[in-house]
């Protein structure tokens, strides 16, 4: 059985796959450490969200690329070469992923459209602010932002290392998280 947490009782274990955290507002999400059985559902969400907020700013090869990079094959394979991954889950659907390259690379931070501005993406942060702080002796986190989440990024604390970059047609923004010690 699922245990129920607060801020309180969170554990400071990593990505714990038998701890769910349930979001007290009104609307309940549960938040657990990824499977490959999420890998789909995973891969689809990011399709959706890149295809609406991200990839209509790249030429078509690079939109092409940046789909099939991050599909339910590509997320599979990030978790069997160590990468962390979390889901939101809200009526058993994932409808949230952020997933970590290497303890503090931001690699995926995806929530629904019918999810955004609901606090769900922070929550995501937080929970691996507090796990792998912890745990890790992670000094700093990098983000390699698309234009349409710069800002998103710069409100949980992100600062901008350089103009944006181009890199075989993909447009992104290095930035860069420092933990408060």
């Amino acid at each position: 059985m699922s245990q129920v947490c607060t801020w309180s009782c969170r554990p400071r274990r990593g990505f714990d796959p038998e701890w769910n955290w349930i979001n007290m507002s009104s609307s309940k999400f549960d938040i657990r450490a990824a499977t490959h059985n999420d890998a789909s559902e995973i891969g689809d969400l990011i399709r959706i969200l890149a295809q609406k907020f991200i990839v209509h700013e790249f030429d078509a090869k690079a939109a092409k690329h940046f789909i099939s990079a991050n599909d339910a094959a590509s997320v599979s394979k990030n978790m069997a070469s160590g990468f962390s991954y979390l889901v939101a889950l809200h009526e058993d659907k994932v409808v949230g992923v952020l997933g970590l390259k290497n303890q503090s690379h931001l690699y995926h931070l995806f929530v629904a459209e019918e999810h955004q501005g609901a606090g769900l993406a922070r929550l995501l942060w937080q929970r691996v602010l507090d796990d792998t702080t912890d745990n890790a002796g992670i000094k700093a986190f990098t983000v390699n932002s698309s234009n349409h989440a710069v800002g998103f990024y710069r409100k949980l604390g992100f600062s901008q290392t350089q103009p944006m970059t181009v890199k075989d047609g993909i447009q992104f923004n290095p930035m860069r998280y420092e933990i408060d010690v």
